[in-house]
């Protein structure tokens, strides 16, 4: 799975476990704690979108946002600026498909969330490094 991450990328895999905020969770989990309502809005009727921050006491209630992201899928990871420049530099190359960008990185789910703990020389290792702010990581 393809995912993106950068400062303004509000969504997705590696915002999620950086922020420990579950962006989208789905309609049952609502009707089952319906304090949630006040920091969701419904986008269907089978997903809720986050419109606030939920409050760490929220957090603490629901499963660790890191459990909706499995450990055995693979994701290649590409930083959101690596993936504009990309696209500039070969605005005028016609290639069809293009299955992978030069500084993409292919990391499973557990590595990832391993990474987040203990950072390495890896792009994505060093964007965990240089993040600011609390990840609390005992929620993952």
């Amino acid at each position: 799975m393809d995912t993106l991450y950068g400062k303004t990328l509000k969504k997705g895999f590696v915002h999620d476990l950086l922020s420990r905020q579950w962006t989208y969770i789905s309609n049952d989990i609502v009707l089952d704690k319906p304090e949630l309502e006040k920091y969701y809005k419904k986008v269907n009727n089978h997903l809720w979108s986050l419109i606030e921050p939920l409050p760490d006491e929220l957090l603490r209630n629901l499963n660790p946002i890191a459990d909706i992201y499995s450990d055995e899928m693979c994701y290649q990871v590409t930083a959101i600026n690596d993936f504009i420049s990309h696209l500039v530099a070969n605005l005028n190359r016609i290639d069809g498909v293009n299955m992978g960008i030069d500084k993409s990185e292919i990391f499973t789910g557990k590595q990832i969330k391993n990474l987040l703990k203990h950072p390495d020389d890896s792009t994505l290792g060093q964007y965990f490094k240089n993040q600011k702010g609390d990840s609390n990581l005992e929620n993952l």
